[in-house]
């Protein structure tokens, strides 16, 4: 199918996020420090793969610099020469194990939107088979960064109000059928350095779909060693409970600066996790409240059938209601139900080169 070209329309008002992000990156003393906040801005041709971009990239946006480089796919900011929002634009490495990659995380985040998803733009597929993500840009760094810049812990309604914005993305991807099963610190990304930002959840390479009526059984083992739940360490098959453990996990860490289950050596650190003790007598863990420690416990139980789910763990006593967190924009605030957080999946579509799109999971 040929190229398909879709209108532009000009944004004359800046939203409250891009405010936020030309102040960052109007701010030098950011620019020359600006690995604290995980936004590199090295040249554009800094980069081990000198790639072509071609008119499908270059007559839309203009890129600003390199923010990073993975395994599979290297991030840049860049500009809409149009709308002149800022944004992010993900390219998979040469070789079929980046295409892969990216068009997986794609696969997933075309059909969905959420407020604490990060959304996707516009996918482009280049003519050296590589794949063109362009996202929204996130330039507040990871929490697992806030976390360790902090020193350790965060404080209870800190930490309350970030697990309530996770829980309710998960809860609908939960709702659609889809597992993150690699949910960490590391994946879960402010909107801004401001210390009102809200979160959101990214990193969806290993997401997985199962739709109703299917078998709703993972079997492949996957994710981060220290937030794997025992069934999968087990090697059982599994469910989308995973997430709620790997929460679990997060909420622990962001309260007590340490994670739950940790140890040098993968074997041992597996050990600890199929037994399910975490470490009660962190000195930080005793200073907790009931409620706190009440909803680490339902996350982390070892039984997937007796843990919490999402959804039920979005009206548990700690977490704050939703439309009580401040990070919420005033076009994304809802009731206490995670649902009402989103709308039905219909994504922004701009494709260079189509592909057959699914409009609901």
């Amino acid at each position: 199918m040929g190229a398909k070209t879709s209108k532009v329309k000009k944004v004359n008002r800046m939203s409250e996020h891009d405010k936020k992000i030309n102040e960052v990156l109007c701010n030098d003393s950011i620019k020359k420090n600006n690995n604290d906040i995980g936004t590199g801005l090295n040249r554009v041709d800094d980069q081990d793969e000198n790639q072509g971009w071609g008119t499908e990239v270059t007559a839309r946006y203009e890129l600003k610099g390199l923010i990073g480089k993975g395994k599979y796919s290297f991030v840049y900011r860049a500009e809409d020469k149009y709308s002149k929002r800022p944004c992010a634009i993900k390219r998979s490495r040469k070789g079929e194990a980046g295409r892969k990659a990216v068009l997986a995380e794609s696969n997933i985040l075309r059909t969905i939107r959420h407020a604490h998803i990060v959304q996707l733009v516009q996918e482009i597929e280049m003519s050296d088979t590589s794949v063109i993500l362009v996202m929204e840009l996130l330039l507040g760094g990871s929490l697992n960064d806030r976390v360790y810049t902090r020193g350790g812990a965060f404080s209870e309604s800190e930490a309350s109000a970030t697990v309530a914005m996770l829980l309710s993305a998960v809860s609908y991807l939960h709702k659609y059928g889809i597992t993150h099963r690699n949910i960490t610190t590391k994946n879960v990304l402010y909107y801004h350095p401001g210390n009102e930002s809200k979160v959101l959840l990214t990193g969806f390479r290993l997401a997985c779909v199962r739709n109703q009526g299917s078998d709703l059984l993972m079997h492949d083992i996957c994710g981060t060693p220290e937030y794997l739940a025992p069934e999968v360490v087990a090697k059982r098959p599994y469910t989308c409970a995973v997430d709620v453990w790997a929460i679990g996990i997060m909420t622990y860490f962001m309260l007590t600066g340490n994670l739950p289950f940790h140890h040098k050596e993968k074997p041992k650190l597996y050990g600890l996790i199929l037994r399910g003790k975490y470490n009660q007598v962190n000195k930080r863990y005793e200073m907790l409240s009931d409620e706190a420690k009440s909803l680490i416990s339902s996350l982390l139980t070892l039984d997937p059938e007796e843990r919490l789910s999402a959804k039920e763990a979005l009206v548990h006593p700690w977490i704050p209601n939703v439309t009580s967190i401040p990070t919420l924009s005033s076009d994304e605030s809802a009731s206490s139900d995670s649902s009402s957080l989103v709308s039905q999946p219909t994504p922004r579509r701009d494709h260079i080169h189509i592909r057959s799109l699914h409009t609901n999971i």
